[in-house]
């Protein structure tokens, strides 16, 4: 609701985190975000969750990136609100719940959903096996259901969008510590770096 009235080309960024930090400040963030060239950018981890079975397909994604940082994390993510409002109607609330439920349904996620969304763009196909099970879900069925939501996003938009999804793989704007060992850290001129 709260894109509703804003601008297609307005930047929105959204935190909802504990384990996440923002490194730069607002005029800092936008224009690195700006410099990125993409229309919406996520922030990256460590960790594979809440689908560890995907952690394969992540790593087959092609980025100009060494990092270790390869797995969306929703805590924070900015973007333009076209892109933003793109994906928040590609899929509904009833249809996630249906489609991305695990532990006998009663647990979904925001950012299980983002996996799913952005494995659909780059990384989705279905014949590409995963192994083990997400609370009583078969691996196996979740590949079905994100190769059916790549059919669907797909005939929906169209093969070329045109939008461009990106991870903060290099940590430039957020920086996730789950999994991050404190090592790999320093401080430059009062800020955290990585």
């Amino acid at each position: 609701n709260f894109i509703r009235d804003k601008n297609d080309s307005d930047i929105l960024i959204f935190a909802d985190a504990y384990d996440c930090l923002a490194l730069s400040d607002i005029n800092e963030a936008v224009n690195k975000f700006t410099s990125m060239n993409c229309d919406l950018l996520c922030s990256a981890e460590l960790n594979c969750h809440p689908f560890k079975q995907f952690a394969s397909r992540f790593e087959n994604i092609p980025r100009s990136s060494k990092s270790r940082h390869i797995y969306p994390n929703t805590g924070l993510y900015m973007g333009r609100v076209s892109a933003i409002r793109h994906y928040c109607n590609s899929i509904t609330r009833q249809q996630l719940i249906k489609d991305y439920t695990f532990n006998n349904g009663r647990y979904s996620t925001d950012q299980g959903r983002f996996h799913v969304y952005y494995l659909a763009r780059y990384g989705a196909k279905a014949s590409e096996g995963a192994e083990g099970e997400v609370g009583s879900t078969k691996a196996s069925e979740m590949e079905e259901k994100v190769g059916r939501w790549a059919e669907r996003l797909l005939k929906k938009e169209g093969k070329d969008e045109g939008l461009n999804i990106k991870l903060d793989h290099d940590c430039e704007i957020f920086q996730n510590m789950h999994k991050a060992p404190w090592k790999d850290f320093s401080f430059e001129s009062g800020k955290l770096r990585n």
